[in-house]
């Protein structure tokens, strides 16, 4: 689960990127009531799954402190330290991508401004798409009617913006 998460409960505090209803959620009990037999259900922050991946079966193995990090719908990192996921007092200890990189840059979520996530990542992508679009009417993601991540990535490989 995106955003900060308690996986003692189960409790997914809120998840951003998943919208205003994702706040509150039991999601280990809601996924445990839908499985039709008994069996045991985990849950987890989806940037700290990745990190205690890493931790077990990557590169994480031959350290017992490291930093994970992901670029994805948005932001997000994972600390491991002494072989532990490093998760904070309200588990969001790692939460880099609403860390305030340009203080009057793009709102974001909360009515943040210049947060990491609104640079480095797929909303950020597509926040700056919007933002500098206007400048580049020869770019070929003008042809496109909805202009994905994937579209600005390809126009970037190919120096898209040199028009």
């Amino acid at each position: 689960c995106p955003g900060p998460f308690d996986p003692d409960t189960g409790l997914s505090l809120y998840a951003v990127n998943m919208g205003a209803n994702w706040r509150e959620i039991n999601l280990r009990a809601e996924t445990a009531r839908r499985i039709s037999f008994d069996v045991p259900v985990f849950a987890e922050n989806d940037v700290n799954a990745g990190g205690l991946g890493e931790a077990v079966f990557g590169i994480g193995r031959q350290y017992s402190d490291f930093v994970f990090s992901t670029v994805g719908t948005g932001l997000g990192g994972c600390a491991v330290v002494g072989g532990r996921v490093l998760r904070g007092t309200r588990f969001a200890a790692m939460e880099i991508g609403h860390i305030v990189y340009e203080p009057e840059g793009r709102v974001g979520d909360f009515g943040l401004r210049g947060t990491t996530e609104m640079y480095i990542s797929g909303k950020g992508f597509s926040a700056g798409y919007h933002q500098h679009a206007p400048h580049y009417p020869n770019s070929s993601l003008m042809q496109h009617a909805s202009v994905s991540v994937q579209h600005i990535l390809e126009a970037a490989r190919t120096e898209d913006w040199h028009d």
